[in-house]
C-alpha cells in the first residue's frame, strides 16, 4: 500500500517453467504432474503496470482427469493444485531494514532472504486463491482442447481406431490404451 496507493488492482501473470514426474494412481486414474511457475503481481497504476512482487513456486502438484470426448478428442480437467515451495525472485514492496552492525565481524553482512516478507501469508493467499486459478487453467484447457486429441484414422486411412471401443488401464507412469482398429 505505502509503494503503490490504496485501492490499485493486481494482476498475477503465472507462467510454468517445468514439467516432469507424470504419474498415475492406480486406485483412480488421477493423473498428477510436477512442475515449477513464476507468480508476477502486477500492481495497475495510471502509469501502467509495476512489478509488485515476483515468487517462484518450486514443486507444485497439479492433479487431473482426462476423458475421451467425441471424434478422439481428449478432455482434461486441473482436479486440485499445491502451493509448492516458494521463494521470492524479485520485490518492490519495499527491503528489510538490515540487522543491527557486528562490531566484533569484519565480514559482509548478508542480506535477509525473501526481502523481508511475510512467506506464511502469501502462502496463505495463494492457497485461498487455488480455486480461481484452478478454474482460469481449466478455462484455458477447455479453449484449447482441440489440441489434445488421438487420430480417427492411421497410416494413411489403412484402418480407423474405434475409439469409441478404446479401454484405459493405468499404470504406475504411464497410461495404456487399447482398441480395436477397423481395417
Amino acid at each position: 500500500m505505502a509503494n503503490y496507493g490504496e485501492e490499485q488492482p493486481v494482476e498475477l501473470h503465472y507462467t510454468v517453467e517445468g514439467i516432469r514426474n507424470f504419474r498415475i494412481k492406480k486406485n483412480n486414474g488421477t493423473m498428477m504432474l510436477n512442475c515449477d511457475m513464476k507468480i508476477e503481481f502486477l500492481v495497475q497504476t495510471s502509469n501502467g503496470s509495476k512489478l509488485a512482487l515476483e515468487l517462484h513456486q518450486q514443486n507444485v502438484v497439479f492433479y487431473f482427469t482426462a476423458e475421451m470426448a467425441s471424434e478422439g478428442h481428449i478432455t482434461l480437467a486441473i482436479t486440485g493444485k499445491t502451493v509448492g515451495r516458494l521463494t521470492v525472485a524479485q520485490s518492490g514492496l519495499g527491503e528489510p531494514k538490515p540487522p543491527p552492525p557486528d562490531p566484533n565481524n569484519t565480514e559482509p553482512v548478508e542480506p535477509r532472504r525473501n526481502f523481508g516478507l511475510n512467506m506464511h501469508k502469501i502462502h496463505k493467499f495463494l492457497t485461498q486463491f487455488k480455486p480461481a486459478v484452478i478454474a482460469r487453467f481449466n478455462e484455458i484447457l477447455a479453449a484449447n482442447s482441440e489440441n489434445f486429441y488421438f487420430p480417427q484414422r492411421m497410416f494413411g486411412g489403412l484402418y480407423d481406431t474405434n475409439l469409441g471401443s478404446a479401454n484405459f488401464k493405468f499404470h504406475e507412469t504411464y497410461l495404456e490404451m487399447e482398441m480395436d482398429p477397423v481395417f
